[in-house]
């Protein structure tokens, strides 16, 4: 009885133990979990962008129709045949011959490309995903159609316009040939006003074709998000200024090969000069093509001011100079008076009128110029107005003479702003 008391005890302190364990394993996780799910973002992201892959491919599920048994049978057949060499260059066009059979007037044939990479992978690899052509087959029980692809378009609706755009990169892909009833499930514009549900009756594989050269490693306006990458290259003297790094995503510079890396040179517009080199390692191209992560970009260079640009706060402080002018003899102070201001002027707080610039604004108009606008207004310390609101703008070129351009009395709604696009033309007033 006693060794069972003390063997029970043992037990209890054990099992209190291995619960303190616990508490305290589970407390170090809730401290340390935040900073391991930001670590694992990535990870994580690619499992739910891998499992809604696998969902919007089956979708297209139906029974195969292959090329060698075409034309036995009374089932709806499908045989889509690559005639162009499975390996070509980037951009080639491609030769496909497309036949069926057995086809009811309402089945239609859409010709799509995937990725030839394992199904929940394919999300990671650039290049063209979906329709390649804007024209659909079938509305005949049997026919037989050569079609040629340039190896790169898609059906899109960029602007919700249908269109093709170009999406071609290095890699294998796999074209693919589908016959379905209802809405057509490639259409890019907007959804019909009643849909039909798409039913896909037969699908057919032509043989992956590859193409190869040097990598497409980012588009203008892609969908890889490049703003961070190119942050660097804005010095924050320009923050504000509309000089931001969309103007380097929207070029599309030619892309080299370096030992390690593939890259491309930016040009830095103006008011900037130098290029910065975007590039990402060889190591990101596998057999499938290429996938690039956000953190796998890198971007270096030296920017500076182009040759008779003046810096944008050299430009605010001439504009607010210019501004206060038209304010002067009508305050006591250019700034918000400290306390020993206020006690040199030795006034009550009514009669300390002082001038209030604090909305300063420059944008760069090109030509080396900048368009500088100027909030002001004369306020005293009990908080009366002196004068009415003005926007001041000026155009200030590298002669970093202000030239006034329009003034726009914010009290009374008069006045003028400029006009769109014609900053630099307008004469001074």
């Amino acid at each position: 009885m006693r060794r069972s008391a003390i063997l029970s005890a043992g037990l209890l302190v054990a099992s209190l133990i291995a619960a303190i364990g616990w508490i305290e394993r589970n407390a170090l996780v809730q401290r340390i979990g935040p900073r391991l799910a930001g670590e694992s973002t990535t990870a994580n992201n690619d499992l739910e962008r891998a499992a809604l892959e696998r969902k919007y491919e089956a979708k297209f599920d139906a029974p195969r129709s292959g090329c060698a048994a075409f034309g036995s049978g009374r089932s709806p057949q499908l045989c889509i045949e690559r005639l162009t060499p499975e390996s070509v260059a980037l951009g080639s066009p491609v030769a496909l011959r497309l036949r069926w059979r057995n086809l009811s007037p309402d089945q239609l044939i859409r010709l799509r490309v995937t990725s030839a990479a394992p199904l929940g992978t394919r999300f990671r690899y650039s290049g063209p995903q979906g329709a390649i052509t804007a024209q659909t087959f079938g509305r005949a029980s049997a026919g037989d159609e050569r079609i040629t692809w340039d190896g790169k378009s898609l059906y899109c609706a960029p602007a919700d316009a249908p269109m093709m755009c170009d999406a071609g990169n290095v890699g294998r892909f796999q074209i693919e040939a589908l016959a379905f009833t209802g809405d057509d499930p490639f259409w890019p514009s907007w959804p019909p006003v009643h849909p039909v549900p798409t039913k896909f009756v037969v699908r057919s594989e032509a043989l992956p074709i590859e193409f190869t050269g040097i990598p497409v490693i980012v588009r203008p306006f892609g969908g890889i998000n490049l703003n961070r990458a190119f942050d660097g290259m804005i010095p924050p003297d320009l923050a504000g200024t509309g000089v931001t790094p969309w103007k380097l995503i929207e070029q599309a510079p030619p892309v080299y090969a370096t030992f390690a890396y593939y890259c491309s040179d930016y040009r830095l517009p103006e008011p900037l000069q130098g290029t910065a080199s975007l590039c990402v390692p060889k190591s990101a191209r596998d057999l499938y093509g290429i996938k690039i992560r956000t953190e796998d970009f890198s971007v270096s260079g030296r920017p500076s001011m182009a040759t008779g640009v003046i810096p944008a706060r050299d430009a605010k402080a001439i504009a607010e100079r210019a501004a206060a002018a038209f304010l002067r003899g009508k305050v006591m102070f250019d700034h918000y008076p400290e306390d020993a201001d206020r006690a040199r002027a030795a006034r009550p707080r009514a009669e300390i009128v002082y001038l209030q610039q604090d909305q300063t604004n420059a944008q760069y108009l090109g030509e080396r110029s900048w368009l500088v606008s100027v909030d002001q207004v004369a306020r005293d310390l009990a908080q009366g107005l002196r004068s009415d609101f003005m926007t001041y703008y000026y155009r200030i070129g590298s002669d970093r003479r202000p030239c006034l351009i329009a003034a726009w009395n914010r009290t009374q709604n008069s006045g003028s702003r400029p006009a769109r696009n014609s900053e630099l033309s307008q004469p001074c007033i």
